[in-house]
Protein backbone atom coordinates (compact mmCIF):
# COMPACT_ATOMS: atom_id res chain seq x y z
CA UNK A 1 0.00 0.00 0.00
CA UNK A 2 1.22 3.37 -0.79
CA UNK A 3 1.40 6.27 1.24
CA UNK A 4 -1.19 7.82 -0.64
CA UNK A 5 -3.09 5.04 -0.65
CA UNK A 6 -3.30 4.33 3.60
CA UNK A 7 -3.57 8.10 3.95
CA UNK A 8 -7.04 7.78 2.10
CA UNK A 9 -7.90 4.55 3.97
CA UNK A 10 -7.33 6.11 7.61
CA UNK A 11 -9.13 9.31 5.99
CA UNK A 12 -11.76 7.39 5.75
CA UNK A 13 -11.73 5.18 8.83
CA UNK A 14 -11.32 8.81 10.46
CA UNK A 15 -14.86 10.34 9.18
CA UNK A 16 -16.90 7.34 8.74
CA UNK A 17 -15.31 4.92 11.27
CA UNK A 18 -15.51 2.02 8.70
CA UNK A 19 -12.71 -0.09 7.67
CA UNK A 20 -13.15 -2.83 4.95
CA UNK A 21 -10.27 -5.17 6.03
CA UNK A 22 -9.18 -6.28 9.67
CA UNK A 23 -7.53 -4.17 11.88
CA UNK A 24 -4.35 -6.18 12.34
CA UNK A 25 -3.87 -6.41 8.28
CA UNK A 26 -4.04 -2.25 8.39
CA UNK A 27 -1.72 -1.91 11.32
CA UNK A 28 1.02 -3.86 9.25
CA UNK A 29 0.71 -1.17 6.50
CA UNK A 30 0.62 1.55 8.67
CA UNK A 31 4.00 0.26 10.09
CA UNK A 32 5.61 0.38 6.95
CA UNK A 33 4.71 3.67 6.30
CA UNK A 34 5.65 4.61 10.32
CA UNK A 35 8.52 7.07 9.48
CA UNK A 36 6.95 8.71 6.57
CA UNK A 37 8.13 12.00 6.22
CA UNK A 38 4.53 13.79 5.55
CA UNK A 39 3.68 14.71 8.78
CA UNK A 40 -0.09 14.47 8.49
CA UNK A 41 -0.04 10.64 7.77
CA UNK A 42 2.73 10.26 10.57
CA UNK A 43 1.87 12.26 13.24
CA UNK A 44 -2.19 12.80 12.99
CA UNK A 45 -3.17 9.65 10.86
CA UNK A 46 -0.59 6.58 11.80
CA UNK A 47 0.23 7.45 15.29
CA UNK A 48 -3.49 8.77 16.47
CA UNK A 49 -5.08 5.56 14.71
CA UNK A 50 -2.25 2.94 16.63
CA UNK A 51 -3.36 5.34 20.03
CA UNK A 52 -6.96 4.57 19.88
CA UNK A 53 -6.32 1.36 19.19
CA UNK A 54 -3.77 0.17 21.59
CA UNK A 55 -6.21 2.14 24.17
CA UNK A 56 -8.88 0.38 23.48
CA UNK A 57 -8.50 -3.03 25.42
CA UNK A 58 -10.22 -5.11 22.72
CA UNK A 59 -9.05 -3.54 19.33
CA UNK A 60 -5.70 -5.44 19.02
CA UNK A 61 -5.09 -8.48 21.43
CA UNK A 62 -2.10 -8.68 23.29
CA UNK A 63 -0.45 -11.33 21.27
CA UNK A 64 -0.47 -8.97 18.32
CA UNK A 65 0.94 -6.29 20.62
CA UNK A 66 3.39 -8.35 21.65
CA UNK A 67 4.56 -8.89 18.36
CA UNK A 68 4.59 -5.83 17.12
CA UNK A 69 6.85 -5.00 20.34
CA UNK A 70 9.26 -7.59 19.14
CA UNK A 71 9.76 -5.72 15.21
CA UNK A 72 10.04 -2.59 16.64
CA UNK A 73 13.10 -3.65 18.21
CA UNK A 74 14.86 -4.43 15.49
CA UNK A 75 16.91 -2.86 12.38
CA UNK A 76 14.11 -1.75 10.08
CA UNK A 77 12.53 0.67 12.79
CA UNK A 78 14.27 1.39 16.19
CA UNK A 79 18.03 1.03 15.10
CA UNK A 80 17.35 1.61 11.29
CA UNK A 81 19.89 3.65 10.08
CA UNK A 82 22.16 3.38 12.66
CA UNK A 83 25.43 1.80 13.08
CA UNK A 84 25.90 -0.86 16.23
CA UNK A 85 29.09 1.15 17.59
CA UNK A 86 29.87 3.56 20.02
CA UNK A 87 30.68 6.34 17.57
CA UNK A 88 32.03 9.61 18.57
CA UNK A 89 28.72 11.41 18.94
CA UNK A 90 27.95 14.73 20.26
CA UNK A 91 27.27 13.73 23.73
CA UNK A 92 28.27 11.53 27.16
CA UNK A 93 29.26 7.88 26.39
CA UNK A 94 26.59 5.24 27.82
CA UNK A 95 28.32 2.53 30.55
CA UNK A 96 26.89 1.08 32.98
CA UNK A 97 27.56 2.58 36.42
CA UNK A 98 29.22 0.64 38.94
CA UNK A 99 28.15 0.64 42.55
CA UNK A 100 31.69 2.82 43.58
CA UNK A 101 30.93 5.06 40.67
CA UNK A 102 29.90 9.00 41.25
CA UNK A 103 28.16 11.16 39.60
CA UNK A 104 30.86 13.20 38.93
CA UNK A 105 33.14 10.24 37.16
CA UNK A 106 29.92 10.05 34.99
CA UNK A 107 30.29 13.71 33.73
CA UNK A 108 33.81 13.83 33.35
CA UNK A 109 33.39 11.59 30.08
CA UNK A 110 32.55 13.54 27.43
CA UNK A 111 34.99 12.46 24.14
CA UNK A 112 35.95 15.55 21.77
CA UNK A 113 34.21 16.12 19.10
CA UNK A 114 36.53 17.14 15.52
CA UNK A 115 33.74 18.82 13.79
CA UNK A 116 30.62 19.07 12.88
CA UNK A 117 30.25 17.40 9.27
CA UNK A 118 27.90 14.35 9.91
CA UNK A 119 23.97 14.59 8.22
CA UNK A 120 20.80 13.73 9.86
CA UNK A 121 18.54 11.94 7.58
CA UNK A 122 14.99 11.12 7.74
CA UNK A 123 15.45 7.97 8.91
CA UNK A 124 15.21 9.22 12.48
CA UNK A 125 11.40 9.73 12.18
CA UNK A 126 11.41 5.58 11.54
CA UNK A 127 13.41 5.07 14.66
CA UNK A 128 11.47 8.30 16.89
CA UNK A 129 8.18 7.07 16.10
CA UNK A 130 8.48 3.83 16.70
CA UNK A 131 10.09 4.45 19.95
CA UNK A 132 6.71 6.33 20.69
CA UNK A 133 4.93 3.08 19.58
CA UNK A 134 7.15 1.68 21.82
CA UNK A 135 5.50 3.80 24.61
CA UNK A 136 2.20 3.17 23.59
CA UNK A 137 2.38 -0.50 23.90
CA UNK A 138 4.40 -0.13 27.51
CA UNK A 139 1.77 1.78 28.37
CA UNK A 140 -1.04 -0.52 27.51
CA UNK A 141 0.82 -3.46 29.49
CA UNK A 142 0.93 -1.30 32.55
CA UNK A 143 -2.64 -1.38 32.67
CA UNK A 144 -3.52 -4.95 31.29
CA UNK A 145 -0.23 -6.99 32.49
CA UNK A 146 0.90 -8.72 29.44
CA UNK A 147 4.58 -8.90 29.05
CA UNK A 148 6.59 -11.19 31.02
CA UNK A 149 9.40 -10.06 33.22
CA UNK A 150 11.73 -10.94 30.39
CA UNK A 151 9.88 -9.12 27.71
CA UNK A 152 9.64 -6.37 29.81
CA UNK A 153 13.30 -6.33 30.39
CA UNK A 154 14.18 -7.20 26.79
CA UNK A 155 12.25 -4.00 25.87
CA UNK A 156 13.79 -1.71 28.54
CA UNK A 157 17.70 -2.94 27.30
CA UNK A 158 16.63 -2.25 23.67
CA UNK A 159 15.55 1.47 24.10
CA UNK A 160 18.83 1.74 26.63
CA UNK A 161 20.79 0.84 23.57
CA UNK A 162 18.95 2.97 21.08
CA UNK A 163 19.25 5.72 22.61
CA UNK A 164 22.95 5.88 23.97
CA UNK A 165 23.53 4.98 19.82
CA UNK A 166 20.88 8.29 18.83
CA UNK A 167 22.96 10.84 17.23
CA UNK A 168 19.89 12.91 16.06
CA UNK A 169 18.45 14.95 18.71
CA UNK A 170 16.45 17.29 16.70
CA UNK A 171 12.74 18.51 17.24
CA UNK A 172 10.36 20.69 14.71
CA UNK A 173 11.77 19.70 11.45
CA UNK A 174 10.70 22.30 9.07
CA UNK A 175 8.97 20.73 6.33
CA UNK A 176 8.46 17.24 7.88
CA UNK A 177 7.57 17.81 11.39
CA UNK A 178 8.61 16.68 14.86
CA UNK A 179 11.68 14.35 15.12
CA UNK A 180 11.70 14.70 18.67
CA UNK A 181 13.60 11.46 19.94
CA UNK A 182 14.70 12.79 23.14
CA UNK A 183 11.12 13.87 24.28
CA UNK A 184 9.96 10.19 22.99
CA UNK A 185 12.44 7.72 24.38
CA UNK A 186 12.11 10.30 27.82
CA UNK A 187 8.19 8.99 27.58
CA UNK A 188 9.27 5.93 26.74
CA UNK A 189 11.10 5.32 30.14
CA UNK A 190 8.86 7.04 31.61
CA UNK A 191 6.14 4.24 31.19
CA UNK A 192 9.39 1.40 31.51
CA UNK A 193 9.24 3.12 35.60
CA UNK A 194 6.17 2.60 35.85
CA UNK A 195 6.14 -0.92 35.40
CA UNK A 196 5.68 -3.71 38.01
CA UNK A 197 8.96 -5.32 36.41
CA UNK A 198 10.94 -2.08 36.78
CA UNK A 199 13.61 -2.93 39.58
CA UNK A 200 15.72 0.43 42.23
CA UNK A 201 19.15 -0.92 40.81
CA UNK A 202 17.73 0.23 37.18
CA UNK A 203 17.37 3.86 38.14
CA UNK A 204 21.23 4.91 38.68
CA UNK A 205 21.35 3.73 34.84
CA UNK A 206 18.51 5.39 33.37
CA UNK A 207 19.19 8.66 35.27
CA UNK A 208 22.68 8.42 33.52
CA UNK A 209 21.04 7.78 29.63
CA UNK A 210 18.96 10.71 30.24
CA UNK A 211 21.54 13.17 31.61
CA UNK A 212 23.59 11.62 28.70
CA UNK A 213 21.85 13.09 26.44
CA UNK A 214 21.32 16.47 27.77
CA UNK A 215 24.96 16.96 28.19
CA UNK A 216 24.41 17.42 24.66
CA UNK A 217 26.87 19.76 22.06
CA UNK A 218 25.57 19.89 18.91
CA UNK A 219 22.61 20.17 18.97
CA UNK A 220 20.89 23.51 20.56
CA UNK A 221 17.72 22.47 22.57
CA UNK A 222 14.68 24.50 21.64
CA UNK A 223 11.24 22.59 21.60
CA UNK A 224 11.18 21.51 25.14
CA UNK A 225 13.49 18.70 25.19
CA UNK A 226 14.55 19.25 28.72
CA UNK A 227 11.60 19.12 30.80
CA UNK A 228 10.43 15.96 28.78
CA UNK A 229 13.13 14.56 30.26
CA UNK A 230 13.21 15.68 34.12
CA UNK A 231 9.40 13.90 33.85
CA UNK A 232 10.91 10.17 34.25
CA UNK A 233 13.46 11.72 36.57
CA UNK A 234 11.17 12.97 38.87
CA UNK A 235 9.43 9.30 38.39
CA UNK A 236 12.49 8.18 39.61
CA UNK A 237 12.17 10.26 42.58
CA UNK A 238 8.74 9.35 43.36
CA UNK A 239 9.39 6.24 43.88
CA UNK A 240 12.51 5.93 46.18
CA UNK A 241 15.42 7.13 43.85
CA UNK A 242 18.13 9.35 46.30
CA UNK A 243 17.26 13.42 46.09
CA UNK A 244 21.03 13.11 46.97
CA UNK A 245 22.45 11.52 43.86
CA UNK A 246 20.43 14.56 41.90
CA UNK A 247 21.47 17.15 44.28
CA UNK A 248 25.54 15.85 44.14
CA UNK A 249 24.82 15.75 40.05
CA UNK A 250 24.21 19.51 39.98
CA UNK A 251 26.85 20.56 42.39
CA UNK A 252 29.25 18.74 39.80
CA UNK A 253 27.91 20.90 36.60
CA UNK A 254 30.65 23.63 37.04
CA UNK A 255 33.95 21.51 37.11
CA UNK A 256 32.40 19.47 34.68
CA UNK A 257 32.12 22.62 31.75
CA UNK A 258 35.65 23.90 32.86
CA UNK A 259 36.93 20.66 31.80
CA UNK A 260 35.17 20.48 28.69
CA UNK A 261 35.77 23.97 27.62
CA UNK A 262 39.29 22.82 27.44
CA UNK A 263 38.55 20.21 25.14
CA UNK A 264 35.67 21.14 23.11
CA UNK A 265 36.12 23.40 20.31
CA UNK A 266 33.96 26.38 20.54
CA UNK A 267 30.86 26.30 19.02
CA UNK A 268 30.20 22.67 20.71
CA UNK A 269 30.81 24.16 24.02
CA UNK A 270 28.56 26.76 23.74
CA UNK A 271 25.84 24.43 22.32
CA UNK A 272 26.23 22.27 25.35
CA UNK A 273 26.83 25.05 28.18
CA UNK A 274 23.27 26.55 26.76
CA UNK A 275 21.40 22.74 26.74
CA UNK A 276 23.42 22.38 30.55
CA UNK A 277 21.98 26.06 31.57
CA UNK A 278 18.09 25.18 30.07
CA UNK A 279 18.54 21.68 32.24
CA UNK A 280 19.12 23.56 35.44
CA UNK A 281 16.70 26.33 34.84
CA UNK A 282 13.54 23.60 34.41
CA UNK A 283 14.73 21.44 36.99
CA UNK A 284 15.13 25.07 39.21
CA UNK A 285 10.93 26.21 38.48
CA UNK A 286 9.86 22.22 38.87
CA UNK A 287 11.18 21.91 42.27
CA UNK A 288 10.65 26.09 43.02
CA UNK A 289 7.12 24.98 44.75
CA UNK A 290 7.57 21.45 46.41
CA UNK A 291 8.94 21.53 49.60
CA UNK A 292 10.23 18.01 49.82
CA UNK A 293 12.69 18.84 46.29
CA UNK A 294 13.96 21.92 48.40
CA UNK A 295 17.72 20.54 48.31
CA UNK A 296 17.56 20.23 44.90
CA UNK A 297 15.78 23.22 44.45
CA UNK A 298 18.34 25.15 46.25
CA UNK A 299 21.53 23.15 44.31
CA UNK A 300 20.23 24.00 40.71
CA UNK A 301 19.76 27.74 42.03
CA UNK A 302 23.01 27.91 43.25
CA UNK A 303 24.84 26.59 40.00
CA UNK A 304 22.85 28.52 37.91
CA UNK A 305 23.96 31.52 39.75
CA UNK A 306 27.89 30.51 39.34
CA UNK A 307 26.95 29.67 35.67
CA UNK A 308 25.82 33.37 35.37
CA UNK A 309 28.86 34.87 35.92
CA UNK A 310 30.85 32.27 33.39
Amino acid sequence: MTEDELRQCLLVLKEKAVLDMPKENLASKMLQHIGSTDPMLRDKLIHTTFNEWISETDSLDFSYLKNTLNLLQGSDFLFKGIKQVQSDHGCLHLSVQKETESLDDNLACVPIVKSNNWSFTDKIFTRSFSVLLITQILHADNRNHFLSFEEFTQVKDSLMRYIDLEDDLRGFVIGKGWAHSLAHISDAFDEVLQSNHVKESDFPVIFKILTNKVYNYNTFFHDDEEERVLVPIFTMLEKGYAKRELVDHVMGVPAFLEEKYELLEEYNYWILYANTKLFLRSLYFKTKKHRKYTSIHRSSERILDILSYQ
